[in-house]
């Protein structure tokens, strides 16, 4: 295993983890998730669709299998993340935005290993001083 490939599963692993958590509780309709969700102004409609949305978010990046999708779920758990911060910071719970902000952290060095180890594995098939085509266009 490189370097590169522990220090990407230690921080997806550190990135997923509390939306592993949030995502069932709010699946399952947990009552302290509800109570939460209700003091920060959202509907109860809204819990169990955010908690499947993490969910499935977190099996994309973990999984891996289709690269954009899993693109798009960085994208969505890194909105999810500020828009958990701001939601804090607008109902005067300063101290519970700063755990979205250190997990949006954890994503965002996730991210970035991911495209460097991506990167690492691209090899050219084509012939050099040609429109070159590697593993991570096809």
């Amino acid at each position: 295993m490189t370097k590169i490939n522990k220090t990407y599963w230690l921080f997806t692993v550190l990135f997923v983890f509390p939306f592993v958590a949030t995502g069932i509780g709010s699946a399952v309709a947990a009552p302290a998730v509800v109570e939460g969700m209700t003091h920060l102004g959202y509907p109860i409609y809204f819990v169990r669709y955010l908690g499947v949305a993490k969910l499935l978010g977190v099996l994309a990046i973990v999984s891996g299998v289709f690269p954009r999708i899993k693109e798009w779920a960085y994208a969505g758990l890194v909105f999810t993340c500020i828009s958990a911060a701001y939601s804090h910071l607008s109902s005067h719970d300063g101290a519970k935005s700063i755990a979205p902000l250190v997990v949006l952290a954890f994503g965002i060095v996730s991210y970035v290993q991911w495209h460097q180890g991506t990167r690492n594995q691209t090899t050219v098939i084509s012939k050099p001083g040609s429109d070159a085509v590697t593993t991570a266009d096809l």
